[in-house]
């Protein structure tokens, strides 16, 4: 995207960040973002938690600092490179992981597995720490050795875009 975070991206005269917080206030308690840059979202005054590794390990390094700083039982994550998250989001996913008795909950849509909208058990914590120390990255293969159920929303396909390319954000409604 140019060398721009895609959190910052401009949709609707406001970078994406500031259309997700307004959009999960209405859904969780507290929220937190997770940046090792945190200059560039001071504005926004939330609490801003940084990966707990030196070197780049991915979304899930992000994942488990947000889980070493949640108070609450469970901890809702999303990206940063989609302003429309859906309005019921965390309600479903809510429902469905105490419905399954699962420890983590994720966004599906179709065939698509959206991993990074997700909700999880906060005692997780130390099992994505030791998943990250032994070298392993990927947010799926941890979740597979999770109890983890999938949650459709085939009826809300636009909540889950993910904005990769001039094209992508072009498709925005």
């Amino acid at each position: 995207m140019g060398g721009q975070h895609k959190a910052l991206l401009q949709w609707r005269q406001r970078p994406f960040i500031a259309h997700i917080i307004e959009r999960l206030r209405l859904q969780v308690e507290q929220l937190a973002i997770n940046s090792n840059q945190t200059q560039l979202f001071s504005a926004f005054e939330l609490p801003i938690i940084a990966d707990p590794f030196t070197e780049q390990r991915g979304p899930l390094a992000g994942i488990c600092a947000g889980l070493n700083y949640s108070h609450t039982p469970l901890t809702l994550f999303v990206p940063c490179d989609n302003p429309q998250i859906s309005a019921q989001l965390t309600a479903r996913l809510i429902a469905a992981l105490l419905n399954a008795e699962a420890d983590i909950a994720y966004a599906g849509v179709g065939a698509d597995h959206h991993y990074l909208y997700a909700l999880m058990r906060t005692d997780l914590c130390d099992s994505a720490q030791r998943f990250l120390q032994s070298g392993a990255t990927a947010v799926r293969l941890w979740y597979e050795e999770q109890r983890c159920c999938r949650v459709a929303f085939d009826d809300q396909p636009a909540g889950f875009i993910n904005i990769n390319s001039a094209a992508d954000l072009a498709l925005l409604d």
